[in-house]
């Protein structure tokens, strides 16, 4: 895990910082970077760990701290990464096309570097503020969420449980910045990843019900997400099943994802993918094979379950149960 550290240069009278700037473009993107110079008690510092294909940053300060990306460095320095922001006792203003969210804990957001943005941090309250930041290639993480840069400058209230519990880890790997173990480090990257994922799957369900009017459609997908996950196990889960099952006819259950990124039948897929990757990298099902863990989750024919695996997450089940061990 590769660690790096920075703390507050000068500021120049119009609160510039090319210092700041430049620390904060090798890890963010190119950008400018600043300070609103109103409270002449201006600090920062940040840490940056390196973990797998992602960087950890815990950012403090005192102020307000803003950096902007700018259509002259998207042209001349490209990139395309996720950045998540994790407020803590930060206040946190995003921007990103048409939208704009400033929130605070028990909220996520984030930007995408491939297109301009703007960014702020504050503290919440009076004093001093922190706030952890996570930098994702976006073609490692539209691999699961093809849709999720619609999100970009929008924030979302996860609740305080989940966003308890992502907060507390993201913040936690700051501490093991001494690990060398190179197992370790991929076990704490998938830990971190799929916790991500999770994250942004139920941003973009939350998204998709409140464009969704509160109809007996709601109700109506609802119901069938609800029957599907309990029956995912099931090889003949079908539109036909779930229709006949829960009193529908199947027009209408097709019906109840239109609005959304999925059909009933890539949905279905998409759950059981995600529930075959955590079996095929969990210490606990080494002794099952792949074409078990398959079966076990509705397929019924391994050969297009390895193709729809690699087609989702970039690699073969085989290869990814090796780089889990």
């Amino acid at each position: 895990m590769n660690v790096e550290t920075w703390q507050l240069g000068e500021v120049s009278p119009g609160g510039h910082s090319p210092a700041l700037s430049d620390a904060i473009s090798r890890i963010f993107g190119s950008c400018d970077c600043g300070y609103r110079l109103f409270d002449s008690n201006i600090t920062a510092s940040f840490t940056s760990v390196n973990l797998g294909p992602m960087t950890v940053v815990r950012y403090f300060g005192q102020g307000v701290h803003w950096a902007e990306r700018r259509h002259k460095h998207v042209r001349r320095f490209a990139a395309d990464d996720f950045i998540f922001y994790i407020p803590h006792d930060s206040l946190v203003t995003i921007e990103q096309r048409t939208n704009k969210s400033s929130f605070a804990a028990g909220h996520i957001g984030f930007v995408n570097t491939r297109d301009t943005f703007f960014g702020q941090l504050e503290p919440a309250g009076h004093g001093s503020f922190e706030m952890t930041g996570l930098v994702v290639p976006g073609a490692l993480l539209r691999s699961r969420f093809p849709s999720l840069d619609g999100l970009a400058g929008q924030a979302v209230d996860i609740g305080p449980s989940l966003y308890g519990v992502f907060s507390a880890y993201a913040t936690a790997i700051d501490g093991w910045d001494g690990e060398t173990d190179q197992m370790r480090v991929r076990a704490l990257s998938n830990i971190l990843f799929e916790t991500l994922c999770s994250i942004s799957e139920y941003a973009l369900v939350s998204q998709e019900d409140q464009s969704m009017p509160p109809t007996s459609a709601k109700r109506a997908l609802e119901r069938i997400r609800t029957f599907a996950l309990a029956n995912l196990t099931d090889p003949s889960l079908s539109v036909t099943m779930i229709a006949h099952r829960l009193n529908m006819s199947p027009r209408y259950v097709h019906s109840a994802f239109e609005g959304s990124q999925w059909t009933v039948k890539s949905w279905i897929k998409h759950r059981r993918l995600l529930e075959c990757r955590k079996a095929i990298r969990s210490p606990s099902m080494t002794g099952r094979t792949l074409t078990e863990i398959a079966y076990s989750w509705g397929f019924s024919d391994f050969s297009h379950f390895s193709r729809c695996y690699k087609e989702k997450f970039g690699c073969s089940p085989k290869h990814d149960r090796a780089a889990a061990e």
